[in-house]
């Protein structure tokens, strides 16, 4: 992993948009450790 990877890897970003578009764009354009959901049921997501 380069640096600016392993910063990356540091975050949680936390999701307000549910869509598997937005999903997709977040991940591949941020490249986050970890994605956070708030207060969503498991059938909501």
């Amino acid at each position: 992993m380069t640096d600016e990877e392993k910063v990356r890897q540091l975050f949680v970003n936390m999701m307000l948009d549910f869509s598997p578009e937005s999903i997709r764009k977040v991940a591949e354009k941020y490249h986050p450790g970890a994605l956070r959901y708030h207060n969503k049921s498991a059938q909501e997501l």
